[in-house]
């Protein structure tokens, strides 16, 4: 795997994962010489955008809504940004579902009180459909209106396929929309049926 161990290489899983991945250690290239510098106005050099920088953020939903009634926004989905995103690189499926429903409680907590102006978009582990229908269900009644789906096939199956009929029909008795998300997606697309 990319060494994740800083920012610099969870930019490189987001990025180009699977290319990195495929490539064997003594020919991977050092994550930092993948990006341009920043010069700062300090003169500081930075080889990373600075919102990546902070990998946490405390969601403040007050704040958010105070916003949203400034610029009239009536409703809006919040995404579980990149710690939620970082499941595949769990090799164990019990760990990965385990990672997401604490990804997904960690997002609805401060959310959920809000639940009529903010909704939390679940993440999901595919490679098990009952559990996916499970999580999405428990969430739904968190407050929870959408779900991110990568576009990448699972279990041998593209998004687009009839495989998946049944996540896509609870997704509309739950009343979700899913969120293809296309920028954290494999570079590979021969897996696509």
């Amino acid at each position: 795997a990319p060494h994740l161990g800083d920012t610099a290489g969870l930019i490189s899983f987001f990025m180009a994962g699977d290319l990195m991945r495929s490539l064997p250690d003594d020919e991977r290239p050092d994550p930092l010489k993948l990006y341009p510098p920043t010069i700062a106005a300090d003169g500081t050099v930075k080889k990373v955008p600075p919102h990546w920088e902070k990998l946490k953020r405390v969601v403040d939903a007050r704040e958010r809504i105070r916003w949203m009634d400034q610029i009239g926004i009536d409703f809006c989905l919040v995404n579980p940004g990149g710690y939620a995103a970082l499941y595949p690189l769990l090799d164990d499926t019990k760990v990965r579902k385990d990672f997401l429903r604490e990804c997904n409680d960690l997002l609805a907590d401060p959310l959920e009180p809000h639940k009529d102006r903010l909704g939390a978009i679940t993440a999901i582990e595919l490679s098990d459909m009952d559990w996916a229908i499970a999580e999405l269900t428990r969430m739904r009644a968190r407050g929870s209106r959408s779900f991110v789906v990568r576009t990448a096939p699972v279990n041998g199956f593209s998004p687009g396929h009839s495989h998946w009929n049944r996540l896509w029909a609870a997704a509309v008795d739950l009343g979700m929309a899913v969120t293809l998300h296309i920028g954290n997606a494999p570079a590979h697309f021969g897996d696509f049926g």
